[in-house]
Protein backbone atom coordinates (compact mmCIF):
# COMPACT_ATOMS: atom_id res chain seq x y z
CA UNK A 1 0.00 0.00 0.00
CA UNK A 2 1.03 3.35 -1.15
CA UNK A 3 0.27 5.26 2.49
CA UNK A 4 -0.94 8.68 2.75
CA UNK A 5 -5.05 7.43 1.58
CA UNK A 6 -7.92 7.31 4.29
CA UNK A 7 -7.28 3.52 4.00
CA UNK A 8 -10.74 2.92 3.57
CA UNK A 9 -10.21 1.14 0.58
CA UNK A 10 -8.36 -1.14 1.52
CA UNK A 11 -10.39 -1.91 4.81
CA UNK A 12 -13.30 -2.34 2.51
CA UNK A 13 -11.85 -4.87 0.41
CA UNK A 14 -9.85 -6.59 3.40
CA UNK A 15 -13.70 -7.00 5.09
CA UNK A 16 -15.30 -7.60 2.71
CA UNK A 17 -19.39 -6.98 2.69
CA UNK A 18 -20.54 -3.16 3.47
CA UNK A 19 -18.90 -1.70 6.34
CA UNK A 20 -19.47 1.83 7.92
CA UNK A 21 -16.14 2.86 8.53
CA UNK A 22 -15.34 5.86 11.03
CA UNK A 23 -12.11 7.09 11.91
CA UNK A 24 -10.24 6.89 15.57
CA UNK A 25 -7.54 7.61 17.49
CA UNK A 26 -4.50 5.69 14.95
CA UNK A 27 -7.18 3.50 13.34
CA UNK A 28 -10.51 3.11 11.41
CA UNK A 29 -13.40 1.98 12.95
CA UNK A 30 -15.69 -0.64 11.45
CA UNK A 31 -19.07 -1.72 11.96
CA UNK A 32 -21.08 -4.07 9.79
CA UNK A 33 -24.00 -3.19 7.85
CA UNK A 34 -25.78 -3.73 4.39
CA UNK A 35 -26.94 -1.68 1.03
CA UNK A 36 -30.98 -0.62 1.37
CA UNK A 37 -33.36 -3.69 -0.08
CA UNK A 38 -32.79 -3.04 -3.83
CA UNK A 39 -30.04 -0.91 -3.84
CA UNK A 40 -27.92 -1.73 -7.41
CA UNK A 41 -24.66 -1.24 -7.68
CA UNK A 42 -22.31 -1.65 -10.82
CA UNK A 43 -19.01 -1.03 -11.34
CA UNK A 44 -17.49 0.59 -13.93
CA UNK A 45 -14.07 0.68 -15.63
CA UNK A 46 -13.01 4.31 -16.70
CA UNK A 47 -10.49 3.09 -19.07
CA UNK A 48 -7.73 5.77 -16.94
CA UNK A 49 -5.83 4.66 -14.06
CA UNK A 50 -5.34 7.46 -11.55
CA UNK A 51 -2.15 7.91 -9.18
CA UNK A 52 -3.42 8.61 -5.69
CA UNK A 53 -0.61 10.03 -4.37
CA UNK A 54 -0.49 12.97 -7.10
CA UNK A 55 -4.11 13.54 -6.08
CA UNK A 56 -3.32 13.71 -1.99
CA UNK A 57 -0.03 15.96 -2.95
CA UNK A 58 -2.30 18.19 -4.40
CA UNK A 59 -4.72 18.61 -2.16
CA UNK A 60 -1.99 18.77 0.82
CA UNK A 61 -1.34 21.97 -0.88
CA UNK A 62 -4.99 23.53 -1.14
CA UNK A 63 -5.20 22.06 2.69
CA UNK A 64 -2.23 24.58 3.57
CA UNK A 65 -3.73 27.21 1.40
CA UNK A 66 -7.08 27.09 2.27
CA UNK A 67 -7.92 25.58 5.24
CA UNK A 68 -11.15 27.20 6.09
CA UNK A 69 -12.30 26.31 2.66
CA UNK A 70 -11.05 22.35 3.07
CA UNK A 71 -12.80 22.35 6.53
CA UNK A 72 -16.03 23.42 5.08
CA UNK A 73 -15.31 20.80 2.07
CA UNK A 74 -14.88 18.08 4.64
CA UNK A 75 -17.79 18.82 6.75
CA UNK A 76 -19.90 18.52 3.56
CA UNK A 77 -18.62 14.92 2.61
CA UNK A 78 -19.21 14.17 5.92
CA UNK A 79 -22.42 14.95 5.97
CA UNK A 80 -23.16 12.96 3.04
CA UNK A 81 -21.26 10.15 4.88
CA UNK A 82 -23.24 10.24 7.67
CA UNK A 83 -26.30 10.59 5.02
CA UNK A 84 -24.97 7.61 3.43
CA UNK A 85 -24.81 5.28 7.12
CA UNK A 86 -28.24 6.76 8.30
CA UNK A 87 -29.80 5.37 4.74
CA UNK A 88 -28.80 1.87 5.15
CA UNK A 89 -29.04 1.38 8.86
CA UNK A 90 -32.67 2.55 7.85
CA UNK A 91 -33.09 0.48 5.16
CA UNK A 92 -34.13 3.47 2.94
CA UNK A 93 -32.78 3.06 -0.51
CA UNK A 94 -33.94 6.20 -1.82
CA UNK A 95 -31.98 8.37 1.04
CA UNK A 96 -29.36 6.10 0.17
CA UNK A 97 -29.27 7.41 -3.61
CA UNK A 98 -29.74 10.88 -2.72
CA UNK A 99 -26.56 10.84 -0.28
CA UNK A 100 -24.44 8.92 -3.10
CA UNK A 101 -25.66 11.76 -4.88
CA UNK A 102 -24.48 14.67 -3.00
CA UNK A 103 -21.18 12.61 -1.80
CA UNK A 104 -20.32 12.78 -5.36
CA UNK A 105 -21.20 16.42 -6.03
CA UNK A 106 -19.31 17.09 -3.25
CA UNK A 107 -16.02 14.94 -4.14
CA UNK A 108 -16.15 17.20 -7.31
CA UNK A 109 -16.58 20.47 -5.51
CA UNK A 110 -13.32 19.75 -3.46
CA UNK A 111 -11.46 18.61 -6.51
CA UNK A 112 -12.90 22.63 -8.02
CA UNK A 113 -11.36 24.15 -5.26
CA UNK A 114 -8.11 21.59 -5.05
CA UNK A 115 -7.57 22.50 -8.51
CA UNK A 116 -7.27 18.13 -8.47
CA UNK A 117 -9.57 16.02 -11.31
CA UNK A 118 -11.30 13.95 -8.86
CA UNK A 119 -14.26 13.95 -11.12
CA UNK A 120 -12.29 13.37 -14.23
CA UNK A 121 -13.82 13.68 -17.63
CA UNK A 122 -14.44 10.08 -17.91
CA UNK A 123 -16.32 10.43 -14.42
CA UNK A 124 -18.12 13.35 -15.71
CA UNK A 125 -19.16 11.66 -18.63
CA UNK A 126 -20.28 8.45 -16.46
CA UNK A 127 -22.27 10.72 -14.00
CA UNK A 128 -23.98 12.16 -17.29
CA UNK A 129 -24.83 8.71 -18.72
CA UNK A 130 -25.92 7.29 -15.50
CA UNK A 131 -28.46 10.23 -14.75
CA UNK A 132 -29.80 9.96 -18.54
CA UNK A 133 -30.49 6.52 -17.05
CA UNK A 134 -32.27 7.41 -14.16
CA UNK A 135 -28.98 6.37 -11.96
CA UNK A 136 -26.66 7.82 -9.97
CA UNK A 137 -22.76 7.67 -10.26
CA UNK A 138 -19.87 8.75 -8.04
CA UNK A 139 -15.69 8.39 -8.41
CA UNK A 140 -14.48 5.55 -6.31
CA UNK A 141 -11.10 5.90 -4.28
CA UNK A 142 -9.02 8.86 -5.25
CA UNK A 143 -11.74 9.04 -8.04
CA UNK A 144 -9.78 11.13 -11.28
CA UNK A 145 -9.51 7.26 -12.94
CA UNK A 146 -9.72 4.17 -11.82
CA UNK A 147 -12.95 3.12 -11.04
CA UNK A 148 -16.39 4.40 -10.60
CA UNK A 149 -19.91 3.32 -9.07
CA UNK A 150 -23.31 3.24 -10.80
CA UNK A 151 -26.29 3.14 -8.22
CA UNK A 152 -29.99 2.47 -8.69
CA UNK A 153 -32.89 1.71 -6.87
CA UNK A 154 -34.11 -0.28 -10.08
CA UNK A 155 -33.08 -3.38 -11.92
CA UNK A 156 -34.07 -1.54 -15.18
CA UNK A 157 -32.48 1.33 -14.43
CA UNK A 158 -29.55 -0.46 -13.34
CA UNK A 159 -29.37 -2.10 -16.72
CA UNK A 160 -30.31 0.60 -18.90
CA UNK A 161 -27.01 2.53 -17.66
CA UNK A 162 -24.84 -0.28 -18.07
CA UNK A 163 -26.16 -0.71 -21.50
CA UNK A 164 -25.51 3.17 -22.22
CA UNK A 165 -21.87 2.92 -20.50
CA UNK A 166 -20.98 0.24 -22.49
CA UNK A 167 -22.09 2.41 -26.07
CA UNK A 168 -19.44 4.86 -24.84
CA UNK A 169 -16.91 2.78 -24.24
CA UNK A 170 -17.11 2.21 -20.57
CA UNK A 171 -16.96 -1.49 -19.20
CA UNK A 172 -19.15 -2.95 -16.19
CA UNK A 173 -16.75 -4.68 -14.19
CA UNK A 174 -17.91 -7.92 -12.16
CA UNK A 175 -17.33 -7.03 -8.46
CA UNK A 176 -20.22 -8.38 -6.48
CA UNK A 177 -20.17 -7.84 -2.74
CA UNK A 178 -19.14 -10.47 -0.76
CA UNK A 179 -19.00 -11.03 2.82
CA UNK A 180 -15.23 -12.69 2.62
CA UNK A 181 -12.60 -10.22 1.89
CA UNK A 182 -9.47 -10.06 0.29
CA UNK A 183 -7.62 -13.55 0.71
CA UNK A 184 -4.57 -14.99 -0.35
CA UNK A 185 -4.77 -18.84 -0.72
CA UNK A 186 -1.57 -20.65 -0.58
CA UNK A 187 -1.32 -23.98 -1.97
CA UNK A 188 1.23 -26.58 -1.20
CA UNK A 189 3.76 -27.85 -4.36
CA UNK A 190 4.01 -30.85 -4.85
CA UNK A 191 7.49 -32.12 -4.98
CA UNK A 192 8.73 -33.88 -8.38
Amino acid sequence: VGGGGSGVDVAASALGGVHVLRPGDAQLHASATALPSGVQLDVIWTGTAASTGSFLERVDAYVRSEPASHRRRMADLGQAAEAVAAACVDDDASRFIDAIAAYGEGLHALGQDADVPIVSEHHAEIVRIASSAGAVAKPSGAGGGDIALCLSTSRDVALAATERLARAGFTTVRAPITPLGASVHATQRQPS
